[in-house]
């Protein structure tokens, strides 16, 4: 008897020691898959041109915006795409949004004459890769950065340094850094894995850049400014024709002035084009992307142009009143406040 008991007593010990042994397993397995960065598809794009081109300030994804909030600094918050239930998800401040099925992506810029000693902290500046909750924010760079778009694994960002600005790259395990060019080069329009870009330095042509072979080509010589590519055609401010909003049809060569007044800024989103005049009767417009059906949304002067599904949202410049209006349909402009709950 004495002996089934102590054997009983092993077995026992055996069973406890199987099961903690399964559990640190588990916890194991559990913290890897936590940390463990998920990819994306190649040639994943992170927001759309116009967005980026006007800051990467708003992004969409899944029923979900993601956006810098004027009214508290620019930290980082999300909401419905009806603008409900809206949240804090960093005290980041905020610029340049990506969003993915599992992560934002954003450059951070905390700098502020009372906290400018965090620099040698890391807090400051560089680009973040979270959670879709704003938790287990990781630096890929500290660098300073002045624009940045996700495309497939990879994060393409501008960085200053030394008075200079590099076009870089780094992949979101952070296993891969490497610098593309000595030169800034704008990064918001991206499609079949070509960077498509105004000249800055030595021209202003349209030009484009194979991401895979670092190969470029010179597709419009011209006097350009802010060219981006959305469905075969390539949109751009001529500036040697007083800015005016035009439009280049890479499949049958045709360019096309959509407005032939100086324009400033604009971002398409579909079949519509949101844009900025500055003609005298400085307004914001929307029109088809044939050009047709131009419509005066509100006029004076605004930046930060964001186009999501339901609204684009827009600043008046040089204050943070934030507007929205419908993306489609209606014009009914709107002040958006929320006032963030400390």
């Amino acid at each position: 008897m004495c002996e089934w008991r102590i054997a009983m007593k092993v077995v026992s010990k055996i069973i406890t020691g199987v099961v903690i042994a399964a559990a640190v397993a588990a916890l194991g397995i559990c913290s890897y898959m936590s940390t463990k960065v998920k990819y994306n598809a190649e040639g994943y794009i992170g927001n759309t041109s116009g967005n980026l081109i006007n800051k990467g300030l708003f992004a969409e994804h899944n029923g979900k915006i993601y956006f810098a909030n004027p009214y508290d600094n620019n930290q980082l918050y999300s909401m419905n795409s009806d603008c409900t239930d809206i949240k804090r998800l960093s005290d980041d401040s905020v610029s340049y949004i990506n969003v993915t099925d599992n992560y934002i992506f954003y450059v951070r810029n905390n700098f502020d004459p009372d906290n400018a000693g965090m620099v040698f902290r890391g807090q400051l500046y560089g680009v973040i890769r979270c959670k879709l909750n704003g938790q287990r924010g990781t630096a890929l760079t500290a660098d300073v950065i002045t624009s940045m778009s996700l495309v497939g694994n990879r994060v393409y960002y501008n960085s200053y340094d030394d008075g200079k600005i590099h076009t870089m790259y780094t992949t979101i395990d952070k296993k891969e850094t490497a610098t593309i060019k000595n030169t800034p080069t704008a990064l918001y329009s991206v499609a079949d894995n070509r960077l498509y870009y105004s000249g800055t330095d030595s021209d202003h042509n349209i030009h484009s850049l194979d991401l895979s072979s670092g190969q470029t080509d010179t597709l419009i010589e011209g006097n350009t400014y802010l060219a981006s590519m959305d469905d075969d055609i390539i949109y751009y401010l001529d500036m040697a024709n007083n800015y005016a909003l035009t439009a280049y049809d890479t499949l049958t060569g045709v360019t096309e002035v959509l407005y032939d007044d100086r324009c400033i800024n604009y971002n398409i989103y579909g079949d519509v084009i949101f844009f900025q005049t500055e003609d005298g009767s400085n307004a914001l417009h929307r029109m088809n992307i044939d050009g047709s059906n131009d419509t005066i949304i509100m006029t004076g002067n605004f930046d930060s142009i964001s186009c999501t599904s339901q609204y684009t949202f827009f600043t008046v410049y040089g204050q943070n009143m934030l507007y929205r209006v419908p993306t489609h349909g209606g014009t009914s402009v709107e002040l958006f406040t929320y006032v963030p709950k400390k």
